[in-house]
């Protein structure tokens, strides 16, 4: 067995005139469809079902070419978005289509031939109260967003996984109850649309966020080191399962805690990713997939970072999840660039996959490799061979963090390592 501590991945970025113009013709449908992630086994089994994917965002320029070596051996799923992610408005007036920019990014990632995941977020200036973003789509407008969403679907045959809207926005409230009896209408007019065209095509929600609760908002029975889940997303889940037209698998997100704190233990903390997921399984057994994680914060150095954002992978695995994608595939290092980045996050929201302008791979490209390539499907065990330290293994392969920034020398699968603070082992 070899052990990979820094794993080296060659890509190549390469910069290409974009191909953006309306008139051109829709891509290739010739990305070949997978069934989607299966459920979680029963309470208690190990089985490692995550399937991972990773999201093209504002930090992958359109005419970029892709580290195709890279993200066909950290990921099985590529996500993109419909409007927003550096996606411009897909239908500016009614009726009036504009697919410049989604034409390019699905060009761009059909080079990775795997399945594409869409974000069916977010919706035309016309189609809500107000021309922003993160607006709810006025309920007058409901028919109009999903009848985008059918059209969307024609154009990109090669599109078969539907994600309804993004993290309640619109439908969400920072200091009472969320809309979810709203965005389930929002959520069952898509789906009953998209099934109609195509009952293969699958589709869905509630993409709740699960936020830790606050002063203004209700505390849970979820609760660990990081705190209490905001009673609101519990509601959510279950309004939305007890309410929709019908689902192919459930979307939420989370994070150890807002990007501008720190939990008192960050690792600890990203045990709220597997705390939610046995929840959620507790309520259903349609397959979860986390399509935002984050263990983000602007107090922790990039290497404990790392480290951190492994371990909630690791957790995730071990808890039943079906399915991890990593918001913004490609690290951003100056986020000066990319302003909207900045104001949303304050930092990158990720540590990504790639760095940005380079073929060099991140810390958690060798975690996503390892995952991918050996410990999925297969019966894993979450356990610390020692304080400090975290693994995950099948027997034979595994992924070994380093989470409290000592030194520590273990024994996993029989193998003696010396893990530095913050290191990150595969083998």
């Amino acid at each position: 067995m070899i052990v990979v501590v820094v794993a080296v991945v060659v890509g190549v970025l390469v910069f290409v005139g974009p191909s953006t113009k309306s008139s051109s013709p829709p891509p290739s449908s010739a990305t070949p469809t997978t069934t989607p992630p299966p459920a979680a086994p029963v309470a208690g089994s190990t089985t490692d079902v995550m399937q991972l994917a990773a999201t093209m965002t504002h930090s992958t320029p359109l005419d970029e070419v892709l580290p195709t070596s890279l993200l066909r051996s950290t990921i099985s799923w590529v996500g993109v978005t419909l409007y927003g992610d550096g996606m411009s408005d897909p239908e500016p007036s009614p009726g009036s289509y504009d697919w410049s920019s989604l034409d390019a990014r699905i060009h761009q990632v059909s080079a990775l031939n795997m399945p594409i995941v869409l974000k069916v977020f977010n919706a035309p200036g016309w189609m809500k109260a107000m021309d922003r973003p993160m607006v709810a789509v006025s309920p007058s407008h409901i028919q109009d967003f999903a009848n985008l969403a059918v059209a969307t679907a024609k154009r990109y045959p090669q599109i078969h996984y539907f994600q309804i809207w993004n993290e309640m926005w619109g439908y969400r409230s920072s200091t009472g109850p969320w809309d979810y009896a709203g965005y389930t209408d929002l959520y069952n007019a898509v789906y009953r649309a998209l099934k109609s065209y195509n009952p293969s095509l699958q589709v869905g929600g509630p993409y709740a966020p699960f936020p830790l609760a606050t002063s203004t908002q209700p505390a849970s029975s979820l609760t660990g080191p990081w705190g209490s889940v905001d009673q609101n997303a519990l509601d959510t889940v279950t309004y939305w399962l007890q309410h929709k037209a019908g689902a192919d698998f459930l979307v939420v997100d989370g994070r150890t805690d807002e990007p501008t704190r720190i939990p008192s233990q960050p690792a600890a903390a990203t045990e709220v990713f597997a705390t939610i997921t046995r929840w959620i399984r507790s309520q259903t057994n349609l397959p979860i997939w986390w399509n935002e994680w984050y263990a983000e914060s602007p107090q922790l150095g990039p290497s404990e970072w790392d480290a951190v954002s492994a371990e909630a992978l690791l957790q995730l695995a071990s808890s039943g999840a079906a399915f991890s994608n990593l918001y913004q595939a490609e690290y951003v290092n100056n986020l000066t660039a990319f302003p909207n980045l900045v104001k949303r996050h304050g930092i990158a929201p990720t540590p990504g996959l790639w760095l940005h302008g380079s073929s060099t791979p991140t810390a958690l490209a060798p975690v996503f490799q390892e995952l991918q390539g050996h410990l999925y499907g297969t019966s894993v065990h979450l356990y610390s061979p020692t304080s400090g330290v975290e693994a995950l293994s099948n027997g034979t392969h595994f992924v070994a963090v380093d989470v409290d920034g000592a030194i520590h020398t273990v024994s996993i699968d029989g193998q003696s390592l010396t893990l530095q603070p913050w290191q990150i082992a595969t083998g």
